[in-house]
């Protein structure tokens, strides 16, 4: 691997797309984050990309249970 090019989200998983050391760029692809071994070319990638994703969250929005909202009209008025 010589370095990696980006990062996003698919299907719940994070995946790194991959520039392989000795092939051109048509041969760059997806590697999911559990693939990808080389810790300090990861490094490297967030030091010039801060704001790219890093990790997938354990919480979903199919696990989270929402309420609903309170009906109240005056709800400050208890304070």
């Amino acid at each position: 691997m010589e370095k990696i090019l980006n990062s996003h989200i698919r299907w719940r998983r994070l995946e790194y797309l991959v520039k392989w050391k000795g092939y051109d760029s048509g041969h760059n692809s997806w590697a999911m984050h559990y693939n990808v071994h080389t810790l300090d070319v990861i490094m490297d990638f967030y030091r010039l990309n801060p704001r790219a994703p890093r990790q997938v969250n354990a919480a979903t929005f199919d696990s989270i249970s929402f309420s609903r909202a309170d009906t109240a009209t005056n709800w400050r008025s208890s304070c």
